[in-house]
């Protein structure tokens, strides 16, 4: 994320990764309890391990901004 900031905006990207994560939080646990509330047995698992591969394979797509990546 720093690579992507210019000092001006530094703040404000860090702020912004900051208040989605502290959400996530709250978020996750409701939607974790509302899983548990509504399904039985090893589903809760099978739904979380399907949104962690659904993650995992965006976090593949990722790249560094091309104005950013060092000339060695």
């Amino acid at each position: 994320m720093s690579l992507c900031a210019t000092e001006q905006s530094k703040g404000f990207y860090f702020g912004m990764f900051w208040s989605i994560f502290m959400s996530s939080q709250i978020v996750g646990n409701l939607i974790g309890s509302i899983i548990i509330k509504k399904t039985s047995g090893p589903s809760f698992f099978l739904i979380m391990g399907c949104v962690l591969l659904s993650s995992l394979l965006g976090y593949c797509f990722l790249i560094i901004p091309k104005n950013k990546i060092d000339d060695d």
